[in-house]
This record gives C-alpha cells, structure tokens and sequence, in this order.
C-alpha cells in the first residue's frame, strides 16, 4: 500500500467517523460507499479481518435503512452485493448478500430465446462428473456469451447492461456458493467463473479477480497433477489451461499454465485457438477468451472445411468479413444460428422493415441448386465438384441478393435467398427427418419456394419431391388451420433444369400440377378444412432452364430472364378460373399476399422460434409465434425508446428527489416542452419500429409503453406542480408581509385589503404560467384547472390567516389606546376622590363633583364612550383589510372582553392599599384642613375641632362601601355587563378564546357570578382600610390640636423692658459702630428672606452638618498629631501604635467629605486557612 492510497484511506475513516454521529448522515450512500471502498482496499491486501468489520457495518446501515424506510437506489446496493462478492474472492471473507437479497439483482430466464441456455456439447456429456447444478450454471454461462453478441448490448444499452449485470451476478452468486466435489469440478469451477467476470469485465474485476483466480486455479491443477483423468481428458486440460493462461499474472502462474499447455499431446492441432503457440510472457489478463474457448471440449466446427467455409456458420464468433458472404441459419446437427440479426444488420436488411423478400430453393441433393441460386442472384454457395458426387450443402444457407437487375429488369430490393440441403442425399441415407424439417421450416418463412428439379424427374414421385412435399402439405394444414384470420400464401416456384425443348413447358406444368392436385387430395385434412383446395393456399410459377454445359450461352440468357422476374408483382385475375400459371401474376413474382409480414429486425427470433417448435415436433402455430415475436420485440423497442427517453428525463427526477430530500422548493424550466418531446420521440421511435409487428401486440404494447411514459411524467408534472404551487403560497405569504411592514414603518398608511389583492393576482399569473410551462402536450391529465383551482383556495386560505394576524395586531393597537385612555380618564373620575376646595388634590381646572356617589356611574360612561370610540376606529379599520362581518363581530367581542378586564385591572390599581389610603387622607384632608370656601383653617383653642374632625371624617368613611362595589348610583345595581359585551359569536375559534381572561357573570362555566365580578374590595380589605384610615385621621387630628395649643404661648412684656434696660449699652454701641449697623441689617435682611422662602430649615441643616463634619476633620487631626507627636503621646501617656503607616487616610471621606465606614482589614492569617 502506497502512501498516496493511505492518504486516501485515513480521509475514508475520519469522514466516516463524523457522518456517525447522526442517523441521517451514516445512513447516507456517501457513507456507504466509503466503507466499500475501505473493504475493497482492504480485500486487495487480504485482510479477512478488516473486511468482516467493514461489510459487518453496511449490513448493520442496511438494516437501519429498512427499519427507518430510508430509500437506497439500485446503483449502492448492486456496489454492496459486488463488493462484498469479490471481498469474498479476494480475502476469503464470509459472503453476507447473495443474488436474491436485492431485488434489484432479481434475474430469470429469457423465455424468447430457450437454445441459449444449453451446455456445449463437451460440457454436457461431462455431466456426470460435473453434476447437474454446474451444468446449469455453464447453461447460463452460455446464455450470456449469446448475449453480449447481441448488437444492443454492444452498444451500451442501459436496461441490457442492468440485464446482463443481474445475469451475471446470479453466475457469480451462485459459482461461489457452489460446493464443488471432486477434482474437475473444482478446477472447471474456477475457470467458468474466470468467463464469467471477462464476459461482464470492469476495470477493477479485470485487474484483480481474473489473475487471483488463475492462481488458485494453478494450485489446484498442481495439486491434482497425479490424478489419473488429467492423464485420459486432454481436451478439459486443454481448455482449463488456456483459460487460466490467458489471465494469468506474469511469471510463475502463468509460466505453469503455457508450460501445462504445452505437454498436453498434439496440443496445436486439438487447441484450435490462436494463441496455442503464444509465449508464456504473452498470455496477459488483458484479452477475452473468444466465444468457442468455453466449448472446447468435443465442440468441433459443424461445418465441413471445404464447405462456405467462407460464410459464417453456426458456432463461430464471425466478422463482417464473413457476413459479406452469407450465414449459416440452421447446421446439419439442427442448431440454430443466433447471429443471423448481425448478418441483417451488415447486410443493411434489418433497418428495411417490411421491404425484403424471402427466397427458398430445395430439391434433390446434386442437382445444382446452389449453382443455380449463384448464378441467379451473384451469391457465392458452395457447389458440387465436377469430379465428385457427394453432398456440398449441409444444413440451411443464407445469402443476400447481390444483383441489382437482371436482363435490364430491376430485381426486388433486399432478397435474400435460403440454400436448403439437398433430400435423398446418401450421407443421411434414409433417416428423412432433417429434410422434411427444413422443408417445412422453408415453406412456413418463405414467401416463394423454389423447387429444384430436372426435365426427366418431372412424373416421378421421390425425384420431384412429392413424396416431400405430401409430408409438408399434410403438417401445414395444421398451421393453417390454426391462423383463422388469414390464409397464409406461398408460391411454388418450379424450375426444370436441363430442358431439351422437346416436351413443351406447358405439358410438364400441367403434368405437375395433377400430381401436386392428386397428392391434395390424398392426404388426411383436418376438421373444417375438407373441402379446402390446393389453389386456396398455394400459386404455382414454372421456369424451365437448358442444360448449363451443354447449353451455356443459352443457360445464361434463361437465367437472367428468371432473375427478371423476381420483382415485385401484382394480380392481374381471379382464381375462379381454375388456371395455376404465371398468367395471372403481373410484373413479377412477388405478390404482398406471400409476404409473412414479420418486420426484418425480427426474422431472427421469429425464425427461431418456429425452427424450436419443428426441431422439437410441437405443433406449428405461426400467429401464436408472430405474437410471441410482436410481444419479444416490442418490448426489447420499448425497452430501447424508454433507455433514449432516461437520458432525459432521470436527471431531472433526480433533481426533484434531491431538492425534496433537501426540503427546497424548485420548479424545472421548460418540463412541459423536455417533457413533451421526449414523449413524443419515444412514442414515435416505437412506432416506427414496432408497428410492423402484430396489430393487437403492437397496439397494447403501446399502451403499455404510454401508461408507463406517463406514468413517470405525471409523477414529474405532479410534484412540480406542487413544488411551484408550494412556491407559489411562500412568495405570497412572504410578499403580503414585507408590504405591510413597509406600511407599518411609513407611519401606518397601507391598505390590506388591497396588498392581498394585488399579490394574490401577480401570485395567480405567475402560477398559471408556470403552470402552463409545465404541461405535457397529448396527456388528459395535465388540465391543471383542478390544481389551479386548489392554489386559489390556499392562497385564500393564506388571505385569510395574514388578514386574522393583521386583525389582531389591528385589535391589539385598538386596545393599548383603549387602555391609555382608560389609564388617564379613571385616574381622573379616582383624584376627584381628594379633590377638595383646595390643597394639593384640588383640580387645575373646573369645580369638584356635586357628590361623590356617582363616582362609578361617571367611570361607566367615561368607559363606554371610550369603548365605542375603539370600536369605531376598529370597523373603520377592518374595512380597510376586507374583513368579512363575522371577523369584525369576533374582533368587536374580543374588543369589549378586553376593555373590560384593561378596566378592572386599572380600578385594581387604584384601589391598591397604598393609593386608596392617600385619596381617603386627602379626602379628609380637604374637608378637615379648609372650610366652605376652601380657606384653610387656623386652628384656635376655640375652636370645635373635635365636631369638625368627626364630621369629616365620618363623610371620608362613607367613601368605602361605595368604593367597595360597581355601583350605578341610579340603579343601585352593577352595570349591564352581558348587555355590554355580548354573547359568543357563531365564528369564534378556538385561538381567539386562549388570550381571554373569563368574566364573571358572562362566562358562566367559570363559576364566577356577576356580583363577584362586580366586587372592588373584599370585605377583609374594606375593614383593614377602615382601621388603617382611622390611625391616619387621628394624626391628623393630633397634630390640628397641637397647632391650636402652641398657638396660646406668649413672651411677657415686662420681659422686652429688662431686656431693654440691661442691653442699652450694647444697643448704642451697635447703633454707633456703623460695620456692626450694617452687619445686623445684613443678618436681619438675609434672615427674613430665607424666612420667606421656607430656607430656615434647610440652612439649619446645612449649618449642621458643617459643624459636624468640622468637628470630625479637627478630631482626625488631633489623633493624627497624637499619633506622630512623641512628645504628646508621653504627656497623654497614650502608647505607640504598631500598626500605623505613613499613608493619609483620605479614603475614609466620600466625595462631599464625609466619613465613610473604614473597610475591615483583611488578617493576614486568613490565606492560610484555606
């Protein structure tokens, strides 16, 4: 391991660490497939251990995922089923998935195409030693080396790839959980599986796993060198050590695979494979083993060496080389060619759709079939030597018509012509099945069959084929019997060679045509078809040809006049005339009615089809095999048209799953237009291709293949119609909103009613064009009126919740206002309380209320008035945001419910202890302090304070049971509340009852009367306000009556004489001194001015407080030079202080020179306690 791969590794971990911490994240196929990477580096090194712990924890993250649903795409699970497959190869570790835990890795046969799933021949006649299960498993193997000859899985094909990766993984699967016994069966085990991964090869499988099983594969032969079947089977030995030496790594394993090559005996002439003679340095792991590597043993060519060895012939990997030429179709051991699409498709036939014609020869084996079909259509058969007699033609031989006109006549386009081995050859003696197999397999595909025979076989009935023929119009009868719609039609085309003139064409047509009609009506015909004529299913056509030796320049103007013929034709009478001659047929030979009418792309499955049910006796049904065909094909187009329109279409569901995942709303540009003409080409490319083929298959094929285009895209259409109708509400509700705090922050100037209306028209333009944008042309389902209709419901919806949000706030501010009105006018209507004919409670303005009874019945009106004002400007308002009746009643309600308890918890606020008692006391106040005429009184000894007192204060005391309870004075009763606030209205929700305090006597389910709701103060508090009201009223008192007796106290007169008398002198001298005069008039005159301005008293205080602190100063300083003085200490006999230091305690004053509290020194010891 590198530095730089270890680099990569560490990076691996630790993003692995941090994505654990969280579900969503270790769940993640990023973290999946860093831990495969882990387990891969890990299995490169062989170590088991790290291995198990790494796949251990995906398996742990797989079922997480199942238990939580997390969706995980095909792609990371087919990477865990490999990963931990080739984990298994590489370090031995225990295999945790196999290929049935995905269903995503589900494969089955391909019914449409059984003789791929056969053993080659050497295989197969192994299968005692080998065992059923491995034979099986070579069948697949088989199956997909067929496979991947096929044109579409060359060419990248998407859901062929997929096909093939599950075929292959089901090989791979099930060969490693293969318990191999004995020594071939291991060794055979190795090397399948070493076809199987080059078959299906990818950069990391092709470095790794072939070399490494090529090593185990070289241990085990050296294991079981000794063993004696190595010394008996040369050809397996053969082939194990090609396979194995081919991807061998270089030196000691692959020196011992070339090494064991080469002592096997004979080795180049029973290989057969080109690199027989490589060296050992050049058996690499970079080349495929060719397609015959796996059949080696006993899979010899069918072919003869001299016979269209330049064709292509069955069991071979061809070129285009050979295709140039023509294809074996069927081999003399009945083995159909599954390369016959690939010779179409060279030959330029396959793309032709219906415009091709199929020709059959047949006839006596060496009676110059092929030569005559050379010579006719430039093709290039193999032909008998002159010098020889025996049997040039084996199997069935096809070849595309080489020549464009023939005697100055342009030939039908696309002709191709099958070569049929010959009947009563000597090499098959009497054994007749293949020759009565290929006749038919000939008449049941061909529109025109030629019959091949000589002048002098014409009355015989094995030399002219009758004998043959019989056996073919007896088993076809079935076929036409079953095809109840149409009656299929071919031409019987007889050629006569070596015509010497002497007996006229027209007596050997006729002679033909009896014992063609006696041989009809010999033969046994089913229910139904007894009266049936040969004329109903048949057109006869005769040619008669000179000898080609004897005649040449004769033979060769004849032949091109035939080959005239073969061109397009047409009816020129009616059958009823009995006639069988080319004199009804104008233009040529072939006529639309012989066509098969089976599309060229699918001739090859057809042709195998109907080879498998005649190889296999089962009875010949032809429109149950163009159904077949019909349903094989169009499936394989669909699957080709839906591979073209994934191109387009998964990035884009990609992007909608991913911005889902992401919780993002994204509305695709354009879907509709991508979306319509992907439709429309997949659509069209299929019915191009596919409506060649059985109407009815064709037509429900198509069905299938729209139901699943538009299943898809309606998916797509669907979720991004929700996506923008998602977008679409989100910019709405966004664009009301900043509209109305804009409103709001320009002072509250906007029109509700009008922002949603304009919003929601740009909301419902943008929505329909989006929409419309999105929709897929020819699909009912893209009317998105329904969805349109929807969208303009929610955004209603939306309108209706931004306008109940805007009504509350609306109601909000409506209330605050409410409340400070309420705030300002019942502190009002609560001051008149104290607001005598003076002192400090007296109004600035107007006169105090007549009485004081109707205190509540003022603060009643006062709060209606306000109410009704609030609801005004509420309506006012709510007009505005295009509210409906119902949500101005709820907000009225709400309103009148709000203002009401902003009421109780203002009057609970003035009637709190300490501001009722203050009215109370300047209630009183205003009534014991100043008379009628709001004078104060000046309390004299004479005066009646006691009555005074007692009267005013018996009418404060009266205050508190009116205070007590909601009152109307002209009613004696609360206020009609119920009246007031209303009953619930029909539209309350429950959110607008949450924010609702309950009312008593209007809520009756909270249990609370309307007495009680009613009630300011409890009874406790109304007589502990009583007490505490006395207590304050008796100072007051006390106070008055002290006044009244200081008052009484007066200086003696005689007292000014002695004081006259004895300051005489010390008043002259004041009065003559004139800085004293002036000093005393100062003091006098700053004396009576701070008198008059109410300053004594602060001056006295201030007096005070410098004479204190004076004091303080003088004090501090005289312990200071006691402190300091020696000399003073001794004469105090005041001992030294120990702790004193030279600093000056100026941080003892505040900043107006007060002393402040010392801070507490800290002792010293204190820091070792801790």
């Amino acid at each position: 391991m590198n530095k730089e791969r270890l680099g990569y590794q560490q990076h691996a971990i630790v993003g692995i660490r941090k994505r654990m911490d969280r579900v969503d994240e270790a769940t993640s196929e990023t973290t999946i497939g860093a831990i495969l990477l882990l387990a891969g580096i890990e299995a490169r090194m062989g170590r088991r251990g790290q291995v198990q712990l790494h796949m251990g924890a995906v398996q742990q993250l797989l079922t997480i995922c199942k238990e939580r649903g997390i969706y995980l795409t095909a792609g990371i699970k087919r990477a865990i089923f490999w990963q931990d497959l080739n984990a298994s190869i590489l370090a031995g570790s225990p295999r945790l998935f196999s290929h049935t835990t995905f269903a995503e890795l589900q494969w089955t046969r391909d019914t449409f195409s059984p003789s791929f799933y056969r053993a080659p021949p050497g295989f197969a006649k192994r299968r005692g030693v080998l065992g059923d299960e491995f034979i099986e498993i070579l069948e697949d193997l088989h199956a997909l080396q067929c496979i991947r000859n096929i044109p579409g899985a060359k060419r990248g094909d998407p859901l062929m790839m997929a096909y093939i990766n599950n075929h292959t993984a089901s090989i791979q699967s099930r060969l490693g959980l293969l318990r191999a016994e004995g020594v071939v069966a291991r060794s055979c085990r190795f090397a399948a599986y070493i076809c199987s991964v080059m078959l299906c090869c990818t950069v990391w499988c092709g470095l790794f796993i072939p070399s490494h099983i090529s090593e185990q594969l070289f241990r085990e032969l050296n294991r079981t060198r000794n063993e004696e079947i190595w010394q008996n089977d040369f050809d397996l030995m053969l082939w194990l050590a090609c396979i194995g030496g081919a991807f061998a790594p270089e030196g000691e394993v692959g020196d011992g695979h070339c090494g064991r090559k080469s002592a096997i005996p004979d080795v180049a002439s029973r290989s057969g494979h080109a690199d027989s003679h490589r060296s050992p340095s050049s058996l690499t792991a970079t080349s495929k083993p060719p397609i015959t590597e796996l059949a080696l043993p006993g899979n010899h060519a069918t072919a003869d060496d001299i016979m269209n060895n330049h064709f292509a012939a069955v069991g071979e990997k061809p070129t285009d080389g050979n295709y140039e030429h023509g294809v074996q179709v069927i081999d003399e051991d009945k083995e159909f060619n599954t390369n016959i699409t690939d010779y179409l498709r060279v030959t330029d036939v396959a793309e032709a759709g219906f415009n091709y014609h199929l020709i059959s020869v047949f006839g006596s084996q060496s009676t110059g079939k092929s030569t005559l079909l050379n010579n006719l259509f430039g093709t290039e058969f193999s032909v008998m030597s002159e010098t020889e007699r025996r049997q040039t033609t084996k199997g069935i031989w096809m070849s595309k018509n080489k020549r464009i006109e023939s005697a100055g006549k342009k030939m039908a386009d696309n002709i191709l012509v099958m070569d049929v081995e010959g009947t009563d050859g000597r090499e098959r003696g009497e054994d007749q099945d293949f020759e009565r197999k290929s006749a038919l397999f000939a008449l049941a595909t061909s529109e025109v069959l030629i019959v091949n025979i000589w002048e002098h076989q014409v009355g015989l009935y094995q030399g002219a084929n009758m004998g043959l023929l019989k056996t073919v119009f007896e088993v076809n009868l079935q076929l036409f019997l079953k095809d109840k719609q149409s009656t299929p039609r071919s031409l019987l085309f007889f050629v006569i060679r070596d015509h010497l003139g002497n007996t006229p064409l027209a007596n050997l047509q006729t002679t033909l045509i009896q014992d063609l009609t006696k041989i009809w009506t010999s033969i046994s015909k089913p229910s139904g078809l007894e009266g049936a004529k040969i004329e109903d299913y048949f057109d006869f056509g005769f040619a008669a040809l000179p000898h080609k030796i004897l005649q040449a320049e004769k033979f060769v103007d004849e032949v091109r006049k035939l080959g005239a013929r073969f061109s397009p034709a047409n009816r020129s009478g009616s059958k009823e005339n009995g006639t069988h001659g080319e004199e009804e047929l104008q233009g040529g030979i072939f006529l639309p009615d012989y066509h098969r009418r089976i599309p060229a792309d699918g001739f090859s499955v057809y042709a195998e089809g109907i080879w498998d049910q005649i190889v296999h006796n089962k009875d010949l049904d032809l429109p149950t095999q163009q159904e077949l065909l019909a349903q094989f094909r169009c499936d394989e187009i669909a699957k080709e048209v839906i591979a073209a329109f994934d191109v387009i279409l998964a990035p884009l569901e990609e992007k909608q799953v991913e911005a889902s995942n992401l919780g993002k709303i994204l509305v695709l540009a354009n879907l509709g237009v991508t979306g319509s003409e992907a439709r429309q080409k997949c659509v069209n490319a299929f019915q191009t291709q596919a409506s060649r083929y059985h109407k009815k298959v064709y037509g429900e094929k198509r069905i299938e293949l729209e139901s699943k285009i538009d299943g898809r895209l309606k998916t797509l259409y669907q979720g991004q119609l929700a996506a923008s109708h998602k977008g679409g509400v989100a910019a709405f509700t966004d664009a009301v909103s900043s509209q109305v705090k804009a409103g709001q922050k320009a002072g509250g100037g906007y029109e509700f009613a009008e922002i949603v209306s304009s919003e929601k028209e740009k909301a419902l333009k943008v929505f329909k064009t989006e929409a419309q944008s999105l929709a897929i042309q020819g699909v009912p389902w893209t009317n998105f009126k329904p969805q349109y209709q929807l969208y303009e419901a929610d955004l209603d919806e939306v309108s209706g919740r931004l306008r109940k949000e805007e009504m509350r706030r609306l109601a909000t501010r409506v209330e605050r206002w409410v409340k400070s009105r309420l705030g300002d006018a019942i502190g009002v209507e609560f001051n008149k309380l104290g607001s005598g004919r003076g002192g400090s409670g007296a109004p600035e303005e107007g006169e105090k209320p007549d009485t004081e009874k109707d205190l509540w019945d003022r603060i009643w009106n006062v709060f209606t008035d306000i109410v009704n004002e609030a609801e005004s400007r509420f309506v006012d308002r709510a007009k505005s945001f295009d509210a409906s009746e119902e949500e101005v009643v709820v907000g009225l309600w709400r309103l009148r419910r709000k203002s009401w308890v902003g009421l109780r918890e203002k009057i609970e606020e003035e009637v709190m202890e300490g501001n009722i008692l203050l009215k109370l006391r300047e209630n009183f106040e205003d009534k014991f302090r100043y008379d009628e005429a709001g004078v104060p009184r000046i309390w004299r000894p004479t005066d009646d304070i006691e009555g005074v007192y007692t009267k005013a204060r018996e009418s404060t005391l009266t205050l508190i049971p009116l205070l007590s309870r909601f009152r109307l004075s002209s009613t004696y009763a609360p206020p009609d509340l119920v009246s007031f606030i209303g009953h619930q209205p029909a539209g309350v929700e429950a959110g607008d009852e949450e924010d609702l305090a309950p009312i008593g006597g209007v809520d009756e389910e909270e249990g609370k009367s309307l007495e009680e709701e009613m009630t300011v103060l409890s009874e406790s508090k109304r007589q502990d306000l009583v007490v505490r009201f006395k207590k304050t009223a008796d100072g007051v008192y006390v106070e008055a009556k002290r006044g009244a007796i200081g008052g009484v106290a007066q200086v003696p007169l005689y007292f000014y004489g002695i004081l006259l008398a004895l300051g005489w002198n010390e008043i002259w001298m004041v009065l003559r001194n004139p800085f004293l005069f002036i000093l005393l008039l100062l003091i006098a005159g700053g004396t009576y001015v701070a008198y008059t301005l109410n300053l004594l008293g602060p001056m006295m205080q201030m007096s005070n407080a410098a004479v204190n602190q004076g004091m303080d100063i003088a004090k501090h300083s005289l312990r200071e030079f006691i402190a300091n003085s020696d000399m003073a200490r001794q004469a105090l006999a005041v001992p030294a202080d120990q702790s004193r230091d030279d600093s000056i305690g100026m941080d003892t004053l505040d900043s107006r020179g007060k002393k402040t509290a010392a801070p507490a020194k800290k002792d010293d010891d204190d820091d070792d306690d801790i």
